[in-house]
């Protein structure tokens, strides 16, 4: 299994650095996404709660390009999260993950549905289409800074 998992966390080219803030209240399915999104280079900021992330997005002077939560959490749901991370952060995309229903609330707000279980390739092909799609943008951004 351990062999199958490291075959699929292959690199994902990146212009320039991203950073995902992972939110799971689950600790094993935290580390998961945390080590498939680090080894495909991004930095990874993680929550094991929404106010955990609320208090990390607001604590982090760079920028967060995407945000991955669980749907249902103990203290507070993915989608409070998603909307309170929105606010203090307008520009950033966001993906909630759930085993269950909600797949179509999520894409009715414009946001992206992982349903669980998932693999890692699952992850990381969702993850690089949606920062790929702000490559083109930040790319004279990324090139200026070197």
């Amino acid at each position: 299994m351990e062999k199958l998992v490291q075959m699929a966390l292959r690199p994902v080219p990146q212009v320039c650095q991203k950073t995902i803030l992972v939110v799971d209240d689950d600790r094993w399915v935290l580390r998961f996404m945390s080590r498939v999104l680090t080894q495909n280079h991004y930095t990874i900021l993680s929550a094991a709660s929404g106010e955990e992330a609320i208090e990390l997005s607001k604590a982090y002077a760079g920028q967060i390009h995407l945000i991955v939560s669980e749907f249902q959490m103990a203290e507070m749901n993915g989608v409070d999260l998603a909307w309170e991370i929105a606010f203090q952060r307008p520009n950033i995309e966001i993906v909630l993950t759930a085993g269950c229903a909600g797949g179509l609330f999520v894409l009715d707000q414009g946001w992206h549905f992982l349903k669980k279980p998932f693999v890692a390739s699952q992850l990381r092909d969702l993850v690089a289409a949606l920062l790929s799609q702000t490559n083109s943008k930040q790319l004279a951004t990324c090139q200026s800074r070197r």
